[in-house]
């Protein structure tokens, strides 16, 4: 982006990508053993500055360590946020298919963990189907936050170089760039949004797996597969 807009050159755009390549295949074993006092995104202007020289003064123009650590922190939730989603979909899938072959499996209800009054087993699916729906919704509305790049927020007022915030949001894969500058780098949000969230879906699942043992336990209505006590 930097160079892009002219405020570095494109010679050592190309050197500083061949460094960092470089560093990406021995996986930052360069950095992760040099001491980082000032974090580490100044460790890497360090590393480069040693390797490259001097003219990499200009690589931190346009950005703080404020709004690269804002952004750094939703890179790093990107990936397990994901992989979350992914699974509490097909666990969804799952409950929804097997309701729909047992649609008239009679099944107990339970009242004080005693058989109490005749349902299906579609009908118990169902109600773990719908709590993990709401629980997947309220983990799908962190999405637009998580979705925003910080960068170009500075350490809160932004800056008046003619830096292309839109550009590093598109090559981060985020959708756009800040709405506000303090917001940006004041707001720890996402965090417990994603907390909370987290925290309601382990309640609910919880509550499933108590009544999967209540199932397997003395009522034997139901059983589990070997390899779940490995």
């Amino acid at each position: 982006m930097l160079e892009r807009v002219g405020l570095i050159n494109r010679a050592l755009a190309r050197k500083i990508l061949t460094e960092l390549d470089k560093l990406q295949a021995e996986i930052f074993q360069s950095i992760a053993c040099r001491p980082a006092p000032r974090g580490s995104c100044l460790a890497y202007e360090d590393y480069l500055r040693s390797r490259i020289g001097n003219e990499t003064s200009n690589l931190h123009l346009g950005r703080s360590r404020n709004d690269i650590n804002a952004t750094l922190v939703k890179l790093k939730l990107r990936a397990p946020y994901q992989e979350l989603a992914a699974e509490l979909l097909k666990l969804l899938q799952v409950l929804c298919g097997l309701a729909r072959g047992h649609l008239e499996t009679v099944f107990p209800l339970h009242t004080h963990r005693q058989p109490a009054l005749p349902s299906t087993f579609a009908h118990h699916l169902a109600a773990f189907a719908s709590a993990l729906a709401r629980d997947l919704d309220a983990l799908l509305a962190v999405h637009p936050i998580l979705n925003l790049s910080y960068l170009g927020a500075g350490a809160g007022g932004g800056t008046t170089l003619p830096i292309r915030p839109e550009l590093t949001a598109r090559l981060l894969g985020f959708s756009s760039p800040p709405l506000n500058s303090i917001d940006g780098v004041a707001s720890r949000d996402l965090v417990l949004r994603l907390l909370a969230a987290c925290a309601i879906l382990g309640s609910s699942l919880s509550r499933i797996a108590e009544t999967l043992l209540l199932w397997v336990g003395d009522d034997g209505l139901a059983t589990l597969p070997d390899e779940l006590g490995v």
